[in-house]
């Protein structure tokens, strides 16, 4: 979590893709100053907001080694971790040449018919992208193969990127509304996952590569 000029960022990251949510209006350190949650505790917090009313409003404490959350009556305390996150700034480019737009609801319901052939977590989806169709296709070796045209709108080269089919999906999943941006450079580099009205939260997501 980093302090803001207009707020709160909370960024995070297992190596294979990033997530940043700005809280604007929400201040708890000094500007630039920053800490390390542990996500042990977030997912915590996140099951004391679900269970309660919604918009109850929910409080952070901060101490020199402890963070504490308040919600309702209910008060949750961690530790602060200590090191230094990663440099995830230097991920994001100023503009990308590729921009895909489509609807959340067709993408999520074309990965999940494409998940009936993945065998593994390591099984990826296909993106062919052109500017006449968006192709989703997955091959699955001894299973079979499957392949879905789905509608969309893609300004850039034609290409294929290829995505781990879950990661894609729960990155979809925590956009709000309809409408979905995917931002890509080339199949080696990061791709953006947004909303085009929200500018509050971007998903880096990695690649995978094939052959």
């Amino acid at each position: 979590m980093v302090s803001q000029d207009d707020g709160l960022r909370i960024v995070a990251t297992d190596s294979y893709r990033l997530a940043i949510k700005d809280l604007p209006d929400s201040k708890v350190m000094g500007s630039g100053e920053s800490v390390l949650v542990p996500a042990r505790a977030l997912g915590e917090l996140q099951k004391l907001l679900l269970a309660t009313t919604p918009g109850q409003n929910a409080f952070m404490i901060l101490s020199d080694n402890e963070v504490s959350f308040q919600v309702d009556q209910t008060i949750l305390t961690a530790r602060l971790l200590a090191g230094k996150f990663p440099n995830y700034e230097q991920l994001i480019p100023p503009s990308y040449p590729n921009c895909l737009t489509l609807k959340k609801s067709v993408i999520l319901e074309s990965i999940k018919r494409m998940k009936l052939l993945v065998r593994d977590n390591t099984t990826p989806i296909r993106i062919r992208l052109s500017n006449n169709e968006v192709e989703l296709s997955v091959v699955t070796p001894e299973i079979g193969q499957a392949q879905e045209v789905i509608d969309a709108q893609y300004i850039g080269e034609d290409s294929t990127i290829a995505f781990n089919p879950t990661y894609l999906a729960e990155g979809l999943e925590a956009i709000t509304g309809e409408d979905i941006v995917i931002d890509t450079i080339d199949t080696s580099k990061p791709a953006t996952v947004r909303s085009p009205k929200d500018t509050s939260f971007q998903y880096l997501l990695m690649p995978v590569r094939v052959s």
